[in-house]
């Protein structure tokens, strides 16, 4: 890459150049790196535009908009005095655009189909791992500093919050309540998908920005942590309320959640079945099954890839083809919402009406796998334990966190005899949760009077 700046559509200009912490060569050699250009093959919301037709933006540019919006907090900061180390500040926007290298195909989907033993993936390990031994990334950071991979490892990973007190605000930065990350994502989001909730006002929030510290009685700091001033509450709350409208709206919208799941369960039944039916994604998908991939093969593996497997499943007979076919001609199952029902977890297989549905296509000597996916999901705009990090500092100078400073200097949010500064925020406390079941259409009729048989049952029993 020659230039020494982009044009982004929610950054405007992004330059490269006039950082006094990082040279324009050494950034633009991180940036040039196969391990970073991957990003360009694989799309920020998954499987979103089946849905969003416009949302075909890739990780590529959310990782530029969040090392542009790195760029200015930091700048942020050195205006209002904070001390900050040269290395330091050029590790944490490299952090901002290095945090998603190590996503797979379609995102967060895809973290479903290499976890083991129940749990999912995790693309953050993969980002370590590069961060750590990437053929041409380790050797572009050790260019910028020897130990360059080394503090981005630490800020990526959170270890910087207690390893160095007096830069562990800059882990705010990257992974925190207001990170450059979700602040680049839920506009981006919202502007490829045609909504308008995820807008906020980042300048002005920006503005509001500060450095928390506490000294021991030596007089040495003990932590630092990010904090805004009153004035940008309205900022905050909007941008809590876009992200909660995000969720519900398009991350959670039941049509994506749909073929998210799909993609989940036919690759699984792929593995399952153990049997090369000529793709590379089918060795990569057995592989992934006992151990981590290799990074060689991992670097390989993009949307594109991926949706070449399932045009060829598309072609097989049996689950396979059948959900392989719905995905590649884009034909979601029927819906069938069951979030008001009182039953446990649906993830866990074992509630009254996971056994009831599975029941019916057992006595049809049916594979339900196929034919009905369970789907749950479950998000906290507000969650106390995640914010007790973020400071607030108030007009008289009091510096609070943010759950005292809601709750009027109490601990708790949820108590509604408390008066809070803000009741958006209380009522964005609560979790948000969508429960749903997708069944093939030529089942739905017969699993659409099994669930509202369950939920008169259900219902009376809970009343009586």
């Amino acid at each position: 890459m020659s230039t020494s700046r982009i044009k982004d559509v929610l950054e405007g200009l992004i330059s490269f150049d006039g950082l006094e912490y990082l040279s324009k060569d050494a950034l633009v050699r991180v940036i040039d790196t196969p391990e970073f250009q991957r990003l360009r093959h694989v799309q920020q919301l998954g499987l979103a535009s089946f849905v969003y037709p416009g949302a075909t933006h890739t990780r590529l540019s959310h990782s530029l908009g969040a090392f542009s919006g790195a760029v200015r907090v930091l700048a942020q900061l050195r205006a209002r005095g904070c001390d900050m180390d040269p290395d330091w500040q050029a590790a944490t926007v490299l952090a901002a655009l290095l945090h998603d290298v190590g996503h797979g195909p379609f995102s967060h989907a895809f973290e479903a189909v290499t976890g083991r033993d129940g749990a999912r993936g995790n693309h953050e390990d993969y980002t370590l791992r590069l961060l750590e031994v990437g053929p041409q990334l380790r050797p572009a950071l050790d260019a910028v500093a020897p130990d360059m991979s080394a503090r981005v490892q630490a800020l990526i990973s959170k270890r910087l919050k207690t390893e160095d007190p007096d830069h562990g605000f800059l882990v705010d930065l990257i992974s925190g309540p207001l990170d450059v990350d979700r602040g680049d994502y839920l506009r981006r989001d919202a502007y490829f998908t045609g909504v308008h909730y995820g807008l906020f006002d980042r300048d002005w929030l920006i503005s509001a920005l500060d450095v928390s510290q506490e000294w021991d009685a030596a007089g040495r700091r003990v932590r630092s942590a990010l904090l805004f001033e009153e004035k940008g509450l309205p900022s905050v709350e909007a941008y809590l309320i876009g992200r909660y409208h995000m969720f519900r709206q398009v991350y959670f919208h039941k049509t994506k959640r749909f073929f998210e799941k799909a993609l989940e369960v036919v690759s699984k039944l792929v593995q399952e079945r153990g049997q090369p039916g000529g793709v590379w994604i089918e060795e990569m998908l057995a592989e992934v099954r006992v151990r981590d991939l290799d990074l060689e093969t991992y670097l390989e593996l993009t949307d594109a890839a991926y949706l070449e497997a399932i045009r060829v499943w598309r072609r097989q007979g049996g689950g396979v083809g059948r959900l392989a076919s719905a995905i590649w001609n884009r034909e979601p199952y029927r819906t069938i919402d069951v979030t008001d029902l009182p039953v446990p977890s649906l993830a866990a297989g074992e509630d009254p009406v996971t056994e009831a549905v599975k029941a019916y296509f057992e006595r049809a000597g049916l594979d339900h796998r196929a034919l009905v996916l369970f789907d749950e999901a479950t998000d906290t705009t507000l969650k106390p334990e995640n914010y007790r990090e973020l400071r607030v500092r108030s007009g008289g100078g009091r510096t609070q966190t943010l759950v005292q400073y809601l709750a009027g200097g109490r601990e708790q949010i949820r108590d509604r005899g408390l008066s809070s500064r803000s009741l958006l925020l209380e009522v964005l406390s609560a979790s948000y949760r969508a429960r749903r079941i997708f069944v093939d259409a030529a089942h739905y009729p017969q699993v659409r009077r099994i669930v509202d048989r369950l939920r008169a049952e259900l219902t009376h029993g809970e009343g009586a």
